[in-house]
């Protein structure tokens, strides 16, 4: 009787299934999906791609049999051989496009029964550059080369809820664009503005700040980079949006260009810039743009140069005006509070 159940079960081929699992591969990269098996002879191995039982790589008879392979695949698909005798069926998936995204199936076979194991495989490609400017009337953002789908908000004080929708697009190899233009309503009040462009797996933002014109020493003068939410990774100074003056990296030291270097005295961590002995030619619009892997800020700040000894003359006449005031003031309290007195003396 025993001998006839192990007869019964013998004729039966057991295939075990695992659950799927998730495998997020960077667009352009290779990429492993990861695939094992029990150890055995008359090792068969075939990767599919569902639905549509899609070829990818097969291997069986001990070499590879890409015969059946879909031609999209050619040349981009490998094993390990020198790891088939340990259980390693993993596939190596080279130059991964937005097209290879899907679920697929590791189908192996051994003297010793057979298994499928699933690979939901999800395909990104990273936010790059988010580029923030201001074009006549209108601030602009965009950025390109982004999957999957992203998400652009604008925030200027507050969430701000653009009059129209981003404009998203796609290229030749399924990545988006997306952009957008808003009414340039920066002011006193609101003088910075903020695009953030998101995905389900990457964020990144950019942020526009203008100051108002500045009144400084030509002797010596600092100028504030807009502070970001981490350490800045680089930081550029430019005179005039075009003109350079120098690039940092953190970590290292600044180098200014040849113009500059006797007139920039340091750069601080965080992008500060303290310039000396300014000339007239100087007097124009510095910008700091501050740099890190999450990050872009861009501050403006137009500077007017001012003699010390007319910074002086200005700060006396202030005190002059203040001091004045303050003694009409107290002579009308004076003179107001004598009418009082010779009122009450004449009743």
């Amino acid at each position: 009787m025993f001998a006839s159940i192990f007869l019964i079960f013998g004729f039966f081929n057991w295939t075990f299934t695992s659950a799927d699992t998730d495998v997020s591969c960077q667009f352009r990269t290779d990429c492993i999906l990861p695939c094992s098996f029990n150890v055995g002879n008359e090792v068969v191995i075939h990767w599919i791609l569902k639905p549509g039982d899609i070829q990818v790589h097969s291997y069986y008879y001990n070499k590879d049999q890409l015969g059946l392979q879909n031609p999209r695949y050619k040349g981009r698909t490998s094993l390990y051989p020198e790891q088939l005798g340990r259980g390693n069926a993993s596939l190596r998936l080279s130059n991964v496009s937005v097209e290879d995204e899907g679920r697929y199936q590791c189908y192996t076979s051994t003297v010793n029964g057979n298994k499928e194991t699933y690979i939901q495989l999800k395909v990104y490609a990273p936010i790059k550059d988010v580029v923030i400017k201001k074009l006549e009337n209108n601030l602009t953002c965009s950025s390109d080369g982004i999957y999957p789908e992203p998400k652009l908000t604008w925030t200027i004080g507050s969430p701000y809820d653009p009059p129209e929708k981003p404009s998203i697009s796609r290229t030749e190899s399924q990545l988006y664009s997306i952009s957008s233009s808003i009414p340039y309503n920066l002011n006193a009040h609101h003088n910075a503005a903020t695009c953030s462009i998101t995905t389900t797996k990457d964020q990144k933002k950019a942020t526009l700040l203008e100051e108002a014109l500045r009144n400084c020493s030509a002797t010596e003068t600092t100028v504030e980079c807009q502070s970001l939410d981490a350490p800045p990774d680089r930081i550029v100074w430019r005179f005039n949006h075009v003109n350079l003056i120098l690039t940092r990296r953190r970590g290292e030291a600044f180098e200014a260009t040849a113009g500059w270097k006797k007139h920039v005295k340091e750069v601080s961590s965080q992008g500060a810039l303290t310039l000396i002995d300014l000339k007239p030619e100087h007097e124009g619009t510095y910008t700091c743009e501050s740099i890190n892997t999450k990050e872009t800020a861009i501050a403006t700040t137009p500077l007017h140069l001012v003699e010390d000894n007319n910074v002086s003359s200005t700060t006396a006449i202030v005190v002059i005006i203040i001091l004045g005031a303050i003694v009409l003031i107290a002579v009308l309290v004076f003179l107001l509070l004598r009418r009082r007195r010779q009122t009450r003396d004449n009743l």
